[in-house]
């Protein structure tokens, strides 16, 4: 899209449309300068480690359940050893559902403190693109632009603001 916006300029048709007027930023610089990084990396680990650790507990109470199975097994009956082997295999089950709705949990809160995080860096941009009568903000490593001249690079500038309040 930002080519064929620029193929427009360039063809001569610039006195029918506006100059597009862009700037970019570098959020993995934002969030490290800023130290939103550490903070949104703290609060996933320690998600990760509450996922971790109901897991773990849930394995532990499958390994007992094998064990006991196993010094139990020969005195108990077929129906019995049936049964358990069936509550084993249910719990196991169990365990693989609570792995993949942990990680999708895990996952959805990732998404959320990146969210929390961008919210200030989202309006102080915003701001930024006002001020300079911007039309487009692009994130450097996402975009598909092939050269961007290091003098759209916006991203000291909201680095500055979020430091200084996010004003």
């Amino acid at each position: 899209m930002l080519l064929s916006l620029l193929m427009l300029t360039v063809n001569g048709n610039a006195h029918a449309i506006d100059p597009v007027r862009a700037g970019f930023i570098d959020m993995a610089r934002i969030m490290d300068a800023t130290g939103m990084a550490k903070a949104s990396e703290t609060e996933a680990k320690q998600v990760v480690m509450e996922a971790r650790s109901r897991l773990e507990a849930e394995q532990q109470a499958i390994v007992k359940m094998q064990e006991d199975y196993k010094r139990d097994e020969a005195i108990m009956s077929e129906s019995q050893r049936t049964s358990q082997q069936q509550a084993i295999q249910s719990r196991m089950q169990a365990y693989q559902q609570m792995a993949l709705d942990l990680q999708k949990e895990i996952n959805v809160k990732k998404m959320q403190f990146a969210e929390k995080a961008l919210q200030p860096v989202q309006k102080i941009i915003t701001d930024i693109a006002g001020e300079e009568g911007l039309n487009a903000v692009f994130e450097r490593a996402d975009s598909a632009v092939l050269f961007v001249d290091d003098s759209l690079d916006l991203t000291d500038r909201v680095i500055e603001r979020l430091k200084a309040g996010g004003n």
